[in-house]
């Protein structure tokens, strides 16, 4: 039977449906201690003294941590190597304070209500410093340095074409210029960690993490020890979307666990999370382009990134964002310049389409706004301009993929029934649709090496046992590879076990980030059950299809001493993207101003669709996420850096109640590179969604929108 394309329920959906589960916070060791960090309320100071002889006395403490009596070993908590092009400003506690949220120290206290009443004794005597708040602050001359060498983090520039021409051809001009804030990632399980130590003297970290093998990396060099002597098991996932991402708290509980030699456990609150964590960047976008007699024939793009505190990221992020104008319309002339710089705010980091949400929202907001201003159909406008199936990267003119992206224009336009580009009211509301396209990549090829490495082995009842370092984040991955596995070899998916997210027990995996996972862990799951299937053959001189696996995996051991087991490495070569067009039809109510989404659309190229229940579900997430991004997301803070909406009260999320229905096309343009021709959906599905709520406000109200969440836009205007 051919499993490839079947509607499979994720493996794990019913146990987290019932609440049976097992979450980090669930994690119970005998002795277990507990962990209480102190957070910084200010935004800038240098650190003076910290006086912890109070928390001491308090009953049931163990330890008080802080800058003075800890390892000061500097780290990037998004690097994936310890190499130089990782920047490293972070340690476990900081002295000079960057951000409301920065750690001043932690309480490990032999019950969590103990460390919670210690921290309150905690004092700190600091050096207040002027804060840099904004994108404009950071950028002047004379503006109090973040970090030593400054607050510019970084700088991209790319081009094809000639600007100049462009501008000098040109007989029309058209500008945008938009602010989109950073958002809260808003995974329902807050951050938290629990580290143990071993029989051997070793540390054991639990996780939720995207990446297990960067927090062994990381944990190992703050304990200085080695990477043997350090296990990450990645726990049950309660979401993500790029805020687990990088490594937080990881080191900090290893090290008070390294220390102690007993259990500790540190969980955030929701408040902690928020100031304490991460969030995604916020950017300033000002895009113009230059037509000539109708022709689009220049596009000229400049963005600044708020990178928050740290450097983290910052520089990839700024990156990330620069082959995706080059790689969606084809335009003769085409420049894309960004910086990103350090603020004193919460560290920026990815959230769910890293650089591509945040870049296309500005980008189809202005192709949009510029099809209104030329009389021009936007959906039309745009097929115009798209790269099709033959098409290839305007820089360089090198091919990179499979292209879906008219197919998943021309799939909307036909199932979309309204029109695009023209408002209408009644006496109570406007109305208005559009669309905005995406686009995402598949891997981190070729910015640096992307692999991942899976084992495969054949039980003596003729089972399996998949191994992979790649952890699933809920999105149905490990689903996916045993799909993959099962239409290699032939075994039913219920003998397909899986072993996953253990750097003791698991290969090597670069991490579940830039949608990797099913493109590049995918293909690792195809190499290996392919290695699987010639080993079988070759062993037995017989076709797959004609062997009892069961027969000749207890022969093997039994009569030859042979273990039926291989291991594969797959190096991805390949840099497809992946997109999409997605359709949107609002309603703004006249006197209250209030927004609802009526009707949406997804159309997405897949290549194609492994498991197509796993990515509707997906799709549907993520419009749920750009809605909510588009209305009434937003990190507010106020003018000292303290960060006004800090709880879900204060932060308003969309609800299901306020979705609309949602149809989803899946486009199958079969990517070559891809395993079975798919590719990513995690976070393309993200991508368009906020500019595509953004553009039929835009209509409805006949206006261009200058800064999210449009709620605070109407408030303003």
């Amino acid at each position: 039977m051919e499993i490839i394309g079947k509607r499979i329920p994720i493996e794990d959906a019913e146990v987290k449906t019932r609440g049976r589960a097992t979450y980090v916070d669930d994690l119970r060791f005998k002795e277990m201690a507990y962990a209480a960090l102190v957070l910084s309320t200010v935004a800038h100071a240098e650190l003076i003294h910290v006086d912890i002889e109070k928390a001491l006395e308090t009953e049931g403490v163990m330890a008080v941590y802080t800058f003075f009596n800890t390892p000061n070993t500097v780290y990037n908590s998004a690097a994936p190597f310890d190499t130089k092009d990782f920047p490293a400003q972070e340690c476990l506690f900081s002295k000079k304070i960057r951000h409301q949220g920065d750690r001043i120290a932690m309480v490990i206290a032999e019950t969590k209500e103990q460390a919670k009443l210690a921290a309150k004794e905690i004092s700190y005597e600091i050096t207040p410093l002027p804060s840099v708040l904004s994108i404009e602050e950071a950028l002047k001359k004379d503006a109090p340095k973040i970090d030593p060498s400054g607050n510019l983090v970084g700088t991209c520039e790319m081009m094809s074409g000639d600007m100049e021409v462009a501008q000098g051809n040109a007989d029309k001009e058209f500008r945008t210029k938009i602010l989109i804030p950073s958002y809260h990632q808003a995974a329902m399980e807050p951050h938290g960690v629990v580290a143990d130590c071993d029989e051997l003297g070793g540390v054991v970290v639990y996780t939720p993490t995207q990446n297990i093998f960067s927090a062994r990396m990381i944990c190992a060099k703050v304990l200085g020890i080695s990477e043997a002597q350090v296990r990450v098991v990645q726990t049950t996932m309660g979401g993500s979307f790029g805020s687990k991402l990088e490594i937080i708290l990881e080191p900090l509980c290893a090290y008070a666990a390294y220390q102690l030699k007993r259990p500790v456990k540190l969980v955030l609150t929701r408040k902690q999370t928020m100031v304490a964590s991460r969030r995604s960047y916020g950017i300033q976008a000002d895009i113009c382009s230059y037509i000539q007699s109708g022709k689009w024939i220049g596009m000229d793009i400049d963005i600044v990134a708020d990178a928050g505190a740290y450097c983290s990221s910052g520089q990839d992020f700024i990156w990330a964002m620069s082959a995706k104008p080059f790689r969606l319309y084809k335009i003769p002339h085409v420049r894309y310049r960004a910086k990103s710089v350090l603020t004193n705010k919460t560290t920026a980091s990815a959230m769910r389409g890293y650089g591509s949400t945040q870049l296309i929202t500005a980008l189809e907001h202005h192709v949009d706004a510029l099809a209104r201003h030329l009389s021009q159909d936007p959906g039309e406008w745009r097929k115009e301009y798209a790269l099709g199936p033959e098409d290839k990267d305007l820089r360089d003119e090198k091919s990179f993929g499979s292209i879906g992206l008219k197919q998943c224009i021309d799939e909307g336009l036909n199932a979309f029934n309204w029109p695009l580009g023209i408002s209408s009211e009644d006496e109570e509301y406007w109305y208005g649709a559009s669309l905005a396209l995406g686009i995402h990549g598949n891997g981190m090829y070729p910015v640096h090496t992307d692999l991942t490495t899976m084992g495969l082995k054949l039980n003596m009842d003729g089972s399996l046992i998949l191994s992979t370092g790649t952890v699933d984040m809920g999105t149905g991955a490990n689903t996916s590879f045993r799909m993959m596995v099962s239409a290699i070899l032939g075994v039913p998916m219920e003998k397909i076990g899986i072993m996953h997210g253990d750097t003791t027990a698991c290969p090597y995996d670069l991490g579940c980030y830039a949608s990797r996972s099913i493109f590049v862990a995918g293909n690792a799951a195809v190499k290996v059950a392919t290695s699987m299937k010639k080993m079988v053959e070759k062993d037995t001189g017989l076709e797959l299809e004609q062997v009892d696996l069961a027969v000749y995996a207890l022969d093997a051991f039994t009569r030859c001493g042979k273990d039926i087991c291989c291991s594969e490495t797959f190096v991805s070569q390949a840099d497809p993207m992946s997109y999409a067009a997605h359709f949107a039809r609002v309603r703004v109510h006249k006197k209250t101003q209030v927004v609802q989404v009526l009707d949406y659309l997804a159309a997405h190229d897949i290549g194609r669709a492994i498991n197509p229940l796993s990515l509707e579900g997906q799709i549907e997430g993520a419009v749920q996420m750009g809605i909510g991004m588009a209305l009434k997301e937003g990190l507010r803070y106020d003018n000292v850096g303290k960060l006004i909406n800090d709880n879900f009260k204060k932060y308003p999320l969309v609800h299901a109640k306020e979705m609309p229905n949602i149809q989803v096309k899946l486009i199958e343009s079969n990517e070559k590179a891809g395993p079975f021709g798919a590719k990513s959906i995690g976070e393309i599905s993200a991508v368009p969604s906020v500019a595509a709520v953004c553009n039929a406000v835009a209509v409805a109200l006949n206006r261009t929108i200058d800064m999210l969440p449009i709620q605070e836009f109407m408030d303003r205007v």
